[in-house]
């Protein structure tokens, strides 16, 4: 699921619904979004760009993730909820 171009709200509703989808990858922008349980989160504001990647939110949805990703990827801890 992209919500990369869904506003802040938008995007927070989207993503808990999502979340309730066993096996759904979700895609946005920005750390916020990471904390809120989202899995690849782009970094566009910030200067080279890149992606966080979170493993538990990835995990919890039972979804694995190639090791070439995750070494391009800035990885946190947030938890799913």
């Amino acid at each position: 699921l992209d919500l990369t171009a869904a506003d802040g709200a938008t995007s927070n509703a989207l993503l808990k619904a999502a979340q309730a989808a066993h096996g759904l990858l979700t895609v946005g922008n920005g750390r916020d979004f990471c904390s809120a349980g989202g899995m690849i989160c782009l970094r566009l504001d910030q200067p080279g760009g890149g992606f966080e990647v979170n493993l538990s939110a990835i995990r919890g949805a039972g979804l694995q993730i190639n090791a070439k990703l995750l070494m391009m990827a800035r990885q946190t801890g947030s938890p799913s909820p």
